[in-house]
Parts: C-alpha cells; structure tokens; sequence
C-alpha cells in the first residue's frame, strides 16, 4: 500500500535477495522443467488448446458479420423495391440517400469479413514448432549453466 505522497505504509516482509542469487533460483526452476517431456508436450497441446478457441471466436465473429450483411443487403432490396414504387409527393433524395448509406455499411462488413477471414488463415510465422521448442529446451540445458549469471 502507498499513501498519496507515494511513501509506503509498511515495508516488504520478503528478505533482500541479491541479484546472482535470485537469478540462479530462477534458472535452476527453469531447467527442471526442462528436463519433463511431459510439461514440453502439455504446453505444447495448451498452445494448440488455444489457438483451436480461438479460431472458434473468429469463426462466429465471422458468422455474425455475415449476418449483418446479410441484413443490410435486404434494407438494400427493400428500399430500391420503395424507390421503384415511389409516388411524385415522396422525396427520392432521401431514400437514395439511405441507400448510399447501406452501400457503404455493406462494405464496411464486407472488408472485416474479409480481413477476419485472413487472419484466421494459419500464417507459417505464427506456427510454433514443438520440434524446435525442444531443441532450445536442450540447448538452454546444455550450455546455460556454463554461462555465469552476471557478464
């Protein structure tokens, strides 16, 4: 907690720690769980877990968008079907102006469909491959320790 003036109201009850030795504390964690092919393939499996989901979102995003064009497009209909019986006292101004209006909207979903539909194509960048995931998990187990943890 810290007062307005951004002092704290009571210290930390953790001891210091140096640097070296909290650096080592972390790395030595990391390389155990290096060492479990099992967590490696867990982790693998939630990332894959994941990116299913979410392509599961973007596919109803999608749908939904699709629906609303949908919509518009019948707006659309409905108001060339009214301009096309449209009596003299009614002005047609402001129905072709409605019109413009619904065009432009049905663009408008018709690029975020489109842009939806890109980003949910699988891209090669964005895939992660498990193989190389444990190359650096045994490369970090080889040579990390060797390395000192302050250069």
């Amino acid at each position: 907690m810290t007062r307005s003036a951004g002092r704290h109201l009571e210290s930390c009850a953790m001891e210091r720690m140096p640097a070296v030795r909290l650096e080592e504390a972390v790395v030595g964690r990391l390389m155990e769980l290096a060492r479990d092919p099992s967590l490696l393939a867990q982790l693998a499996a939630d990332s894959q877990g994941q990116s299913d989901e979410l392509t599961k979102e973007v596919d109803q995003v999608i749908a939904t968008k699709e629906q609303e064009r949908r919509k518009v497009d019948r707006l659309i209909a409905n108001l060339v079907g009214a301009l096309a019986e449209l009596s003299e006292g009614t002005p047609p101004k402001e129905i072709s102006d409605k019109i413009k209006e619904l065009e432009w909207q049905k663009e408008q979903l018709a690029q975020a469909i489109g842009r939806l539909r890109d980003d949910r194509k699988p891209k090669a960048g964005n895939v992660i491959s498990t193989e190389h995931v444990f190359r650096v998990f045994k490369w970090f187990q080889r040579d990390f320790p060797t390395r000192p943890a302050h250069e």
